[in-house]
């Protein structure tokens, strides 16, 4: 649901979930910190980034299992179409952004959110790959759950 309390249900196809899930692991690969601002070794950022993504995910978790304000979004949204996701956009650096465009660029919605979240949205649209049975290979294995 998005801040103005509109809906938005989109269709991703196999395709560009694997687009997606590529270039947010991509982004995340490319700004991985390091405390003395040297160039790290491949085997060190796969390092840094799964024990990342696994604590931003498992803190996710913790949060949906410790809300107790659980929300039945059938009364309280209207209801709206499924629109096809045409291509997605990923901007980070001082803000994470990703846009999920479609052909009528006013159902098009974007999300604003933190690093820590990246990783939550790329787990989430992996874990989803997976029940789909739609294989998503080129992803890096602290990125594969």
């Amino acid at each position: 649901m998005l801040s103005n309390g509109q809906d938005r249900k989109m269709w991703l196809t196999r395709a560009l979930s694997q687009k997606v899930c590529i270039s947010l692991s991509e982004a995340l690969e490319k700004t991985v910190k390091c405390a003395t601002e040297k160039v790290l070794p491949a085997a060190e950022i796969e390092k840094s980034l799964n024990a990342e993504h696994k604590l931003a995910v498992k803190k996710n978790c913790a949060k949906d299992q410790s809300a107790n304000n659980f929300v039945d979004e059938s009364k309280n949204t209207k209801k709206t179409a499924t629109l096809l996701c045409n291509s997605v956009n990923i901007k980070y650096g001082k803000s994470w952004i990703i846009q999920f465009l479609t052909t009528d660029t006013k159902h098009s919605c974007e999300i604003s959110t933190s690093r820590e979240n990246f990783h939550v949205i790329l787990s989430a649209l992996v874990t989803q790959c997976k029940h789909a049975h739609w294989n998503i290979t080129d992803l890096s294995d602290w990125a594969d759950n």
